[in-house]
């Protein structure tokens, strides 16, 4: 329940989602956290204090997947949802892990859970789902500093059974001060995951809020929840853009299980949003098919970060796979060197060469520093599609978001480097057309209109072809 007579939250006032009762202490202080006005206090607001906040009490919620069907239909078009609560924890991906899965993947909207308090995996089965985003904790000690920050065997943590990387971020989970249910006008302290959730679903909230204001490219929709991204989208986003807490090896204080992908940093989420590349499910897949996207880095960039995620249906309970399809991150360097999701994020905050596909999450990411300017590749594969998850179309597919920050896409995307000709083969039948480019660009020009010689015959990728680039072009001809 909820003190729905405190000043902070008059105006706009609580728009309940089914009946209420009971001791409103939890409730008041967790609905604060995200939407307390500040009226009576400006230092307390919440983190969205002038958004309609809805509130539903779990005491009166008797169908899960009806409750959240209704949440994305009038009066309340919610973008996203936050839990302080769950069920009896355990260390295991359950039946009620399976079931929140399924109702958001059939539910377009974005669900933060806390993940638990006890210091150990002993976890609410919903922060186990592979479509939310599970929040743990770090505690402050007081400070505002973020360099003393701990996990201090507070918050519940990961990994998931499967192995999966568990909990997806974290905020404070100490002192932080909030509505409070004593009167209409009390504030109080409040911690852990119950407080750490609501800041995040907040700042999920301003994510919303800025993509309907045209920060990452031009929306449609007269409403924040008309022009909406996908809950795959804006949980890329807020990872892809997270603070990540410096750490080596598995037994950091804030090794990647504890700490998940980071705190929330809205500050690198807008200042970065004019050198991103967002596909917000557009790109369907069918099995064991790929797609490439060629990104350009410029040379003064000084990190490039991609994020890939999926919506997966509910999973299998068995110990060592919850996932039901497979898709694959991997990113090649300027170079030809590969990077394949997550490898080598498990023991620090970047990505390392070599490795294999990531077969059990459905997060992946490649976080490289000082990143090679030149010419970068990203494939999307879809190495399993068992079950349909792109329900628009008659088709078994999967689809899926993708967000990459500090470089811009390729005027050379969609075209093949080495395939001279253009014929969508890199094959003897280059060898003239290449020779055109390197000696008579406008020979070139005119015998292949539908070509671009510095895509398909520019090898080194330094913006020219030269005969530096003849190595190159023979390796591409004769090599596997």
């Amino acid at each position: 329940n909820v003190r729905a007579s405190h000043f902070d939250f008059q105006d706009p006032p609580i728009i309940f989602h089914g009946g209420n009762g009971g001791n409103t202490n939890h409730g008041t202080g967790t609905f604060g956290i995200t939407f307390g006005s500040g009226i009576a206090n400006p230092n307390r607001a919440g983190i969205v204090p002038d958004a309609q906040g809805i509130f539903a009490d779990t005491g009166f919620l008797a169908d899960r997947f009806a409750h959240t069907a209704e949440l994305l239909e009038p009066p309340f078009e919610a973008v996203f949802q936050s839990n302080s609560w769950g069920n009896a924890q355990t260390n295991v991906y359950n039946s009620i892990s399976a079931d929140f899965d399924d109702i958001l993947f059939r539910n377009d909207i974005l669900v933060t859970q806390s993940q638990s308090n006890r210091g150990t995996r002993d976890s609410r089965p919903q922060a186990w789902a592979k479509n939310v985003v599970s929040v743990g904790g770090v505690q402050t000690q007081g400070t505002a500093t973020l360099d003393d920050d701990c996990w201090c065997n507070g918050a519940s943590i990961g990994p998931a059974t499967d192995g999966r990387i568990k909990p997806d971020l974290v905020h404070v989970y100490d002192g932080v001060i909030t509505v409070d249910n004593a009167n209409d006008s009390a504030y109080g302290s409040f911690c852990c995951t119950s407080a750490a959730t609501p800041i995040v679903g907040g700042c999920f909230g301003l994510l919303f809020q800025a993509w309907h204001e045209g920060f990452f490219g031009d929306v449609t929709g007269a409403t924040v929840f008309d022009s909406k991204p996908h809950a795959t989208t804006a949980k890329a986003l807020m990872i892809n853009t997270a603070r990540r807490y410096g750490f080596l090896g598995q037994e950091d204080d804030l090794t990647r299980a504890h700490q998940g992908w980071g705190m929330p940093d809205l500050q690198a989420l807008f200042e970065r949003a004019d050198r991103m590349f967002i596909v917000d499910e557009t790109d369907v897949l069918g099995n064991l098919d790929s797609v490439t996207y060629t990104m350009d880095v410029a040379p003064d960039e000084e990190w490039l970060w991609i994020t890939m995620t999926y919506a997966d249906p509910g999973g299998t309970t068995i110990f060592f796979q919850h996932r039901i399809n497979d898709l694959t991150l991997k990113v090649t360097s300027p170079t030809g060197i590969q990077y394949w999701g997550n490898h080598g994020l498990r023991d620090s905050n970047f990505s390392t060469s070599g490795g294999s596909a990531d077969r059990r999450d459905t997060v992946e990411n490649v976080f490289i520093g000082s990143p090679l300017p030149g010419r970068w590749t990203i494939e999307i594969s879809a190495d399993e599609v068992n079950e349909d998850s792109h329900l628009e179309t008659p088709e078994v597919d999967a689809d899926f978001a993708l967000v990459v920050s500090g470089a811009t896409l390729s005027v050379c995307n969609g075209f093949l480097v080495g395939d001279a000709n253009c014929d969508g083969v890199v094959s003897v039948g280059d060898i003239n057309a290449f020779v055109l480019a390197l000696t008579d660009p406008a020979a070139y020009a005119s015998t292949y209109p539908d070509c671009d010689r510095i895509c398909t015959s520019d090898i080194s990728q330094d913006g020219d072809v030269t005969v530096a680039d003849i190595n190159g072009f023979v390796s591409l001809l004769t090599g596997p």
